[in-house]
């Protein structure tokens, strides 16, 4: 057994153990609310005091892997505290051998600026910030820090919701002053299937001009809501230009947790 799914195997068992600590009956839990697997968020955010966690895998056989865990936080009623990070990565490098360990992490906040209604569209930004924590020796990381702001537009459409994205990026550059941008635009649309299936579908592009760097991919899954605080996901994702992945296989899972201290024994 490799690293990679060593690494995959501890985070999903401390995500079951995480999630064991509040019963999927509790009243207290609000419905999970996945922001994954896609590039986009939506507008929604954590309720006020609950904890979420979602976790996943992305695979392309023989090239890249990655085992992302997200942790939200709502710290208000309209405002979203999140930190995530790779807890395993595996990428093929140019000599053909392959390096393994954690990614680097990503920490911000997102905070809803109106509500969506029938005739105008929810809006909500987001402000994060890339640690460099991961290694450069084994090309997992870039060493730098990176910053990020997006603006984030929601709207229904006849019980089917569509998501407007872009995310302004300044990246690091190592042994260079100056910031290299990148760009970063998707349109999402979820639509319903049944009481317990719902579809999505992402377009995105990402673009660094400083880089000459395009990657241009389109996103298509299902999501799987076991219990309204539980829900699964599966997708693919191919990418259409030179710099996207060619396929990532996507899978994972969102369990909202409830309240700090929610659970206690009852005597």
């Amino acid at each position: 057994m490799n690293r990679t799914a060593q690494h995959t195997i501890l985070a999903a068992g401390g995500l079951l153990l995480a999630s064991s600590c509040v019963s999927l009956d509790s009243p207290g839990l609000a419905p999970a609310h996945p922001q994954r697997p896609t590039y986009s968020n939506d507008t929604y955010t954590t309720p006020n005091g609950m904890l979420e966690v979602e976790a996943g895998a992305s695979v392309q056989f023989r090239r890249d892997s990655a085992v992302p865990a997200t942790i939200k936080y709502g710290m208000g009623e309209r405002t979203e505290m999140f930190a995530s990070m790779d807890v395993a990565r595996s990428t093929e490098l140019d000599n053909g051998h392959t390096t393994t360990g954690f990614g680097d992490a990503l920490i911000g906040f997102r905070h809803r600026l109106r509500d969506k209604d029938e005739f105008e569209p929810g809006v909500a930004m987001q402000f994060s910030t890339k640690l460099p924590l991961a290694s450069t020796d084994r090309e997992l990381g870039s060493g730098e820090i990176d910053f990020f702001g997006a603006i984030i537009a929601e709207q229904d459409f006849k019980g089917n919701t569509g998501v407007g994205f872009y995310e302004l990026g300044f990246l690091g550059e190592q042994n260079e002053p100056e910031l290299d941008l990148q760009h970063l635009f998707a349109v999402a649309g979820y639509t319903p299937i049944n009481d317990q299936l719902e579809g999505y579908g992402e377009a995105s592009f990402i673009w660094r001009p400083e880089q000459d760097y395009e990657d241009l991919s389109f996103a298509g899954g299902v999501f799987y809501r076991v219990h309204p605080s539980f829900v699964l996901d599966a997708g693919l994702r191919i990418g259409l230009t030179d710099d996207a992945p060619d396929y990532q296989i996507l899978v994972g899972l969102t369990r909202a947790l409830g309240k700090l201290g929610l659970r206690r024994d009852v005597r």
